[in-house]
């Protein structure tokens, strides 16, 4: 996700895809991070929630940006 977020990546419009999709496969893994958190482990984790909260953000913000863009129609 670091390699895709770079601004040279932002100006490759053959990475929006990609980007996307990293950022999607992030907000999963957050979603199975926090039902382990709460029902397997039984306990929260600070560190992890602050981490959770910032793959929240920049999914949002790919999001955005990806919408604000428009996404290339491929060929």
């Amino acid at each position: 996700m670091v390699l895709a977020c770079l601004p040279f990546a932002w100006r490759d419009l053959r990475l929006t895809w990609v980007r996307a999709a990293l950022a999607g496969v992030g907000v999963g893994f957050v979603i199975y991070l926090v039902y382990a958190e709460l029902f397997l482990v039984g306990s929260i984790c600070l560190w992890c929630t602050a981490v959770h909260a910032v793959t929240l953000a920049l999914f949002a913000a790919v999001a955005f940006a990806t919408a604000a863009r428009g996404v290339p129609r491929p060929r």
